[in-house]
């Protein structure tokens, strides 16, 4: 086993709660075994090693798993120390956690250049984006859409799960429903989330409230959407006087 220069292990920039490995190489050049001994990571810190250290044959190499999970936006730098035969070796690990940015956008126009406008209305203290999908006829069905844009540099993984909800089906669907609740957006792209209302009964308080989740961070906080329609179980009509009829 002879002494080997790890170049420094850059991780770049990853987002606030995504997980990023890289491996070393580590060669023994000698015509013994030797027992791979490490110095401990900061066990409160983003980097840590995934397995135990193992025993090198002669002339044997391994690789050694170092994970980066950063979960602050923040600057990391730390070493990875590791001994064997009387040796040492350091390796500089650098990693910088980046908190994902994205916005929810009324639907976007083919020509790329206008987008609906859709207004954000208050929820206690937050505020959430509205997309009032309006009146419809029970049995019949009303679609609208809402583009989640990622402003990240970085692609996002995006789940959609539900908060709260107002008035339920009597069958077993959903009165609201969105398609996909789940998606991969790419950096400076955006997603498509078409919204579905279906009502199989009269009623003013249907509702969904929607979270914009990035796995990995903080539940606290974030973007959320709220859908709502109004079913109805006939058409108004106007009836004239018939005096007036001519």
């Amino acid at each position: 086993f002879r002494r080997v220069l790890f170049r420094s292990l850059q991780f770049g920039s990853v987002p606030v709660g995504q997980l990023q490995m890289q491996a070393v190489l580590v060669r023994n050049q000698t015509d013994t075994a030797v027992q791979l001994e490490a110095l401990p990571l900061d066990p409160t810190g983003p980097f840590s090693l995934l397995s135990a250290l193992p025993m090198l044959p002669p002339h044997g190499a391994q690789e050694l798993q170092v994970r980066f999970l950063p979960t602050t936006e923040f600057t990391f730098e730390e070493h990875l120390v590791v001994c064997a035969a009387g040796t040492t070796l350091r390796a500089a690990l650098q990693g910088r956690g980046v908190a994902p940015t994205l916005e929810v956008r009324g639907e976007q126009a083919e020509d790329g250049k206008t987008e609906k406008e859709l207004p954000v209305v208050e929820i206690g203290a937050a505020e959430t984006t509205l997309l009032h999908l309006g009146d419809c006829l029970v049995g019949d069905e009303a679609r609208a859409a809402v583009d989640i844009l990622n402003t990240s540099q970085f692609a996002l993984r995006l789940l959609l799960p539900s908060l709260a909800s107002g008035h339920a089906s009597l069958g077993p669907l959903p009165p609201l429903d969105v398609s996909p609740t789940e998606a991969t957006v790419g950096a400076g792209k955006r997603l498509r989330v078409h919204a579905r209302f279906a009502p199989d009964h009269a009623g003013e308080d249907f509702f969904e409230l929607l979270k914009v989740e990035v796995p990995g961070l903080e539940p606290e906080g974030g973007q959320t959407i709220m859908l709502r329609g109004r079913a109805w179980a006939c058409s108004p009509y106007v009836l004239t006087d018939r005096k007036s009829v001519v």
